[in-house]
């Protein structure tokens, strides 16, 4: 039985790390054309065999996914007609033996558990031919090579065969099939049976069905821990696809000398527990903190603690493995000796070891069964990438690996399945087919710091061509010509012993119009600079207001967000008058500053009894830093937010209502910052104190005085809200946050968008007659439509949402809250389909913006949030705190806009105008994408988009809108960089400056 022949244009999950964006550009693409796609049955139906092979408890703890086992030889001597006909001549006997893989995979209709219909309705026979030499692929790319080898089938298909022939006369074979059917163990036994029958025509052993050793006990018991391993494995639980795309693939091969020097060092018995010791190493490695806590998990094989009888289950076609996993802090992993860390290693694995593991995981399936009705799916917890970073390691070593058809052995044999929204680290060893001893080290998710760190550990090789020879053209050949000292190159065995080279990625023709930024990113970092703390001194207010409170309660709304810091960064060109001028005038004007904002001279700190932050208004004095930048304003790339900005700004100590810094710069330019708590103000507050500030400096006075009574929020009694306001927000904790690793994949920008640019996108978002749109709206229409094309098939939906203010809503009369400190925001968000926001013109986006905003522009919003509040201050004694659930990066991908637009900002000193004001925030570990937008102090109607939180892929996506027309910020205008440093740096088009 025939299916019509068609053509897969097989494309890998797109990525977008800076660092390997380049990688992806420079690999060679290739496609599949299918030539035949048949079903091909068993030839001997075996007799008596049951109609339905119900799966095991364990074979629903993984569940129904594809999974594929991809092989890579060499071109035989035979010819590739006679591999095909070996192959299409051993399938029918084969499914004759593996019967149930020539069945169907079907949901039942009640309980919605999926088995497998025995009804010999034929596995698939795929053959397939790709326009290109196997030396034109570069394994090390995972998804430009094995990943666009494999092709997908249909899920009730359990058994896909698939041939696909290069160019050079070399093949692949893959075997396709589901987890629900198979684990490593089983796969390896699938794999040599067919090479065994493909070579002699019989089997030496029958695979084993019999899924009777895994029956549930009545009742069933497990351990309570055992909940606490299993995540509900759904959409909302998942990080968001786009930030997904941030993780990379890679594969490397690590030789047989470097194991033993391993196991050598760690003194263990096997080099598997050396390799994760070198790997924990690496994961620890990217921890920012000290104390940092890093995990490493383990998927182990249990068939020889439940076999009933010695090798009984060696042939076990089914799933028989659990996890298990080990944290540990950084500073450990520092300090404790190889032997030590391996040590931790085996006694992590040790202890599932047991028959009793397998007997409660079977018991803890039966209990949720019910669930399958509802959809229901799980994933162990560790795989979410929530947490601390979680490095998963499996491997197929214990199993000999048969992939010789009798025309050679394959070159590699390694599993391959789709990472999907899963954010930890995952990899898996496999030996290499050769027998040399030596492995290949599988990174099928890899955080791209972690990344880093594994490249430059010399074990890990690129994998490359696999020997069959260096790709002409490629990175590869290039060095392993300069390596032969210009003799000829005649292939991998002449430079075998040679290290491989520094990644050095060269990018295909036309370039991208990013590659020189990434170029310049990865091969020329933006130049450092360093702050030197000249004084730090603390500033008392000089006139404490008599009869102020001695305690500042704070707000609902204020508890909302949170005590945690927050900056105010303006940048200011050189002052005629010199620094001096202007650090005497700060100093000066900084004591009658406080007495106006007086908490801000005290000091935060929780009551005893309820845990709630206060201010303490004790005059204990406001910091004043002034620190000395070792480089010109004009050597920082102000579009690099992190090295700019992330590097002006200097953290303080939480107990401080504020910071005030001066940063002088060697041109004599200089930064002021304002840094305080969240807790005591939000965007508006911001903008009044630096206002006030720079009246104050100025010229002695403030014009108005602030207003601090937080009166105005208080909670009704009883507090009442809707219910559906539990579902905006989500507890702010470690395990409810992504990992570090997975957050540190995050791009932070920073763009300048033209008043001309605003105006034509204003134009295109209004629909005369109808309502003009405002720019805002326009912009924010726009870049969910540049989101929804990130987003593309990934995920189905995407959101936009927004940080709204709501003075005007709840204020008692015209302009009395103008000059409130604190508080008086709000989240609001919309979920739109990716092909509804793609197929709507922009008027009808910027509709669904404004109709989203105006939702939550109510009194009604601010008081429910305050009573929403209310009943929620008890969790502070438990360390309780929240964010908006949209914040996490959990679910559809969603983008927070919010922006300074309607406040007027004046951070002028006396000097001369900043030539930015912008808000700097730590994204720590949210997942969502945010921007802020803020006028350019030029008053010449530009705007600074300050990308705060950008995922690469959306970053690529905004960057190469000529619509949106972003340009970088680059130097801000302070001086213009040689020009031959220009053309090196940011190349011609779109990064030009």
């Amino acid at each position: 039985m025939s299916l019509p022949p068609d053509t897969i244009e097989n494309d890998p999950q797109p990525r977008s790390s800076t660092a390997n964006l380049l990688d992806e550009m420079a690999a060679t693409p290739f496609h599949l054309s299918i030539a035949s796609r048949t079903l091909v049955r068993a030839s001997r139906p075996p007799p008596g065999h049951p109609a339905v092979l119900a799966a095991s408890n364990l074979d629903l703890v993984l569940g129904h996914f594809p999974i594929f086992l991809v092989s890579v030889y060499a071109a035989p001597a035979a010819g590739l007609d006679a591999v095909l006909a070996a192959v299409r001549g051993a399938l029918p006997a084969y499914l004759s033996t593996f019967f149930p893989f020539a069945g169907r995979v079907v949901v039942d209709a009640d309980t919605k558990i999926p088995e497998v219909h025995c009804t010999n309705a034929g596995a698939e026979l795929v053959v397939a031919d790709a326009a290109v030499p196997l030396a034109a692929v570069d394994f090390t790319e995972v998804d430009a090579s094995l990943g666009l080898i494999k092709i997908p089938f249909d899920a009730s298909i359990p058994m896909s065969l698939q041939l696909v022939r290069f160019a050079c006369g070399g093949f692949a074979l893959t075997i396709g099939t589901t987890h629900l059917l198979a684990d490593g163990r089983a796969f390896a036994v699938l794999q040599a049976a067919l090479a065994e029958m493909v070579r002699g025509g019989a089997l030496s052993g029958e695979p084993v069905f019999d899924r009777s050793l895994f029956r549930p006990r009545s009742p069933p018991r497990h351990g309570a821990s055992m909940d606490a391993e299993f995540a509900w494995f759904t959409p909302r639980n998942l990080i968001n696809t786009v930030l997904a795309a941030a993780i990379r693939r890679r594969m490397y091969r690590i030789d047989a000398a470097d194991l033993a020097a391993l196991q050598a060092a760690a003194s263990v018995p096997g080099g598997g527990a050396a390799a994760c010791r070198a790997s924990w190493r690496c994961a620890r490695t990217c921890g920012s903190s000290w104390r940092a806590p890093c995990r490493m998990a383990w998927i182990v094989d249990g068939r020889k603690q439940v076999e009933p009888s010695e090798g009984a289950l060696d042939r076990y076609i089914g799933n028989v493995v659990t996890y298990t996993s080990r944290e540990a802090s950084v500073a450990e992993i520092l300090r404790a000796p190889l032997p030590e860390v391996a040590a931790m290693v085996r006694a992590a694995i040790a202890g599932v070891l047991t028959a009793a593991r397998f007997q409660e995981l079977t018991d803890w399936v039966e209990e949720r069964k019910a669930a399958f009705r509802e959809g229901g799916k799980w994933t162990e917890e560790v795989n979410l990438g929530l947490g601390s970073p979680a490095l998963v390691i499996s491997g197929l070593l214990p199993f000999p690996i048969d992939g010789d058809l009798g025309f050679s052995k394959p070159r590699l044999v390694m599993p391959w399945l789709r990472h999907r929204r899963l954010g930890s680290a995952n990899v898996t060893v496999v030996p290499s087919p050769s027998g040399d001893g030596s492995w290949f080290f599988a990174a099928t998710r890899l955080w791209p710091r972690l990344m880093e760190v594994v490249e430059s550990d010399p074990i890990f090789k690129p994998a490359a061509s696999l020997g069959l020879t260096a790709p002409a053209g490629s990175r590869l050949f290039a060095f392993c010509v300069a390596r032969c000292d210009g003799k000829d190159y005649q292939g991998p065995d002449q430079v075998s012993t040679i290290p491989y080279p520094t990644w050095q990625p060269r990018p295909k023709s036309p370039p991208h119009p990013n590659t020189p930024r990434l170029l310049d990113e990865m091969a020329t970092p933006a130049r450092p600079f360093h702050l030197v703390i000249a004084s730090r001194t603390l500033v008392q207010a000089s006139r404490p207001p008599p009869g102020f409170p001695a305690v500042l309660a704070v707000s609902n709304l204020d508890l909302i967000l949170g005590p945690f810091p927050i900056f105010l960064v303006s940048v200011y060109p050189a002052p005629a008058a010199g620094l001096d001028a202007v650090l005497a005038a700060v100093r000066g004007a900084l004591p009658g500053y406080l007495s106006s904002f007086f908490p801000f001279a005290g000091r935060i700190t929780r009551d005893l009894e309820t845990m709630i932050p206060e201010v303490r208004c004790n005059n204990a004095g406001a910091e004043l830093v002034v620190a000395d930048a070792t480089a010109p304003l004009a050597a920082l790339d102000f579009s690099e937010v992190d090295r700019s900005l992330g590097l002006i700004q200097i953290p303080f100590e939480a107990s401080l209502a504020m910071s005030i810094q001066v940063v002088r710069f060697a041109c004599g330019g200089f930064a002021l910052t304002l840094g305080t708590t969240h807790l005591l103000a939000d965007g508006r507050a911001f903008t009044v104190l630096l206002n006030a500030f720079a009246e104050m400096v100025r010229g002695g006075g403030l014009s108005r005085e602030p207003l601090l009574d937080r009166s105005l929020f208080k909670p009704r009694s009883p507090p009442w809200h809707s219910a559906s306001l539990d579902a905006e927000f989500a507890r702010f904790t470690p395990e409810t946050m992504i990992n570090p690793l997975l957050a540190a994949a995050m791009r932070r920008r920073l763009y300048r968008i033209e008043a001309a640019d605003l105006a034509a996108l204003q134009a295109a978002a209004s629909s005369p007659p109808g309502r003009r749109a405002s720019r805002f709206v326009a912009l924010c229409a726009h870049v969910w439509k540049l989101l929804a094309r990130a987003v593309g098939d990934a995920d189905p939906s995407c959101r936009m949402a927004w940080i709204v203010d709501g003075r005007k809503q709840v204020e008692p009369s015209e302009g009395a809250l103008d000059r409130y400190i604190g508080n008086v925001v709000t989240y609001t968000s919309r979920e739109v389909t990716v092909a509804e926001l793609l197929r709507a013109p922009l008027p009808a986006v910027a509709a669904m913006v404004r109709s989203a905003i105006a939702g939550v522009m109510t009194a009604t919003r601010f008081q429910e949030l305050t009573d929403w509040m209310e009943e929620r201050k008890a969790a502070f004694r438990d360390g309780g705190k929240w964010t908006e659930e949209v914040n996490l990066g959990l679910g559809s991908p969603a983008l927070v806009m919010s922006g300074l637009l309607p406040f007027a900002i004046d951070g002028d000193l006396g000097f001369g105008k900043p030539r930015l004001v912008l808000p700097w925030v730590r994204h720590g570990r949210l997942g969502s994408a945010a921007v802020t937008v803020v006028p350019s102090p030029s008053g010449d109607g530009s705007w600074f988009v300050g990308a705060t939180r950008m995922w690469p892929r959306l970053m690529e996506v905004v960057e190469s809108d000529p619509l949106l027309n972003l340009k970088p910020a680059g130097n801000l205008g302070l001086a213009a960089p040689p020009i031959a440093l220009r053309i090196a740096r940011y190349g011609k088009g779109f990064w030009s400056i």
